[in-house]
């Protein structure tokens, strides 16, 4: 070999190496991990997930008071309904007083919602409160207690909404609370895993969250869905006990029987 091939040969040799390692090494992955879901999540799109504001008779839960979770659902028979926890209507939100399912029609005055992953950062009004369904002329507010839920008309807003599950659940299911969260888990994931523990007649529903430092801060009201993606419950409340955290909510037919009487019956407040 001349002289003039050896020195070809040199210049060409570490072209070749780097073609090679280029062809056989992964592109580099920017890191997701703040963004990307539980595997066997169902996907939960934007426009879903919302915190619910109102101007009362007992006072005002402004946009600084974040205390509960909403989603739209609709279905046969429903009109699309912004569902959330009565729980939101109460002292802990800083009204003077809970406000009785009997008294939301007059009571509550304005409505408004923001976006809890930032699909939107502006606090949009709504429609009103639908009014509870009277038995006997009168609004049985033991019965809506228990059961939780409140329910306000979408008009006005962009949305994506839940479907009810045609499918009961069973103690060893696997649902998701979908919910933004503030502190446990990034503030952009959607889903947070459960397994149900019991589901009794009246609606009752407990499960265990196996992340156990989840924040439940501002997560009564939040949909609980099945791999699906299907509406299989509502979200009241979390106990930290021995470092097991437990969720409580109501589902089943009882849910679904009070939705469907809830919005699919009830007049909306003028």
């Amino acid at each position: 070999m001349s002289l003039l091939d050896l020195s070809n040969w040199i210049k060409i040799v570490p072209l070749i190496l780097a073609i090679g390692c280029t062809a056989n090494v992964a592109p580099v992955v920017v890191n997701q991990s703040e963004t990307m879901e539980p595997a066997g999540s169902p996907v939960v799109p934007d426009w879903v997930i919302w915190r619910p504001f109102a101007n009362t008779c007992a006072g005002k839960i402004d946009a600084g008071t974040v205390m509960a979770t909403a989603f739209v659902v609709e279905g046969e028979g429903l009109r699309p309904s912004l569902i959330s926890s009565l729980g939101l209507l109460t002292t802990a939100s800083g009204l003077s007083r809970d406000l009785k399912p009997s008294e939301m029609e007059g009571c509550v005055t304005i409505a408004s919602v923001s976006d809890a992953f930032g699909a939107s950062d502006s606090v949009k009004k709504i429609g009103s409160v639908v009014a509870f369904p009277k038995t006997d002329d009168s609004v049985d507010d033991g019965r809506w207690n228990r059961l939780g839920i409140v329910a306000f008309d979408p008009s006005g807003l962009r949305y994506e909404p839940l479907k009810l599950s045609k499918t009961p659940i069973k103690p060893g299911d696997r649902i998701w609370m979908i919910t933004a969260v503030y502190a446990g888990a990034p503030a952009s994931q959607k889903c947070h895993e459960a397994t149900v523990v019991s589901i009794n007649d009246s609606g009752e529903l407990q499960y265990r969250l196996p992340n156990a430092t989840l924040s439940m801060e501002a997560t009564q009201g939040a949909p609980l869905l099945s791999d699906a993606g299907d509406l299989v419950g509502i979200h009241q409340r979390g106990s930290l006990d021995a470092e097991t955290l437990t969720g409580f909510g109501v589902g089943g037919e009882t849910l679904y029987q009070g939705i469907a009487e809830l919005i699919g019956a009830s007049k909306q407040a003028p």
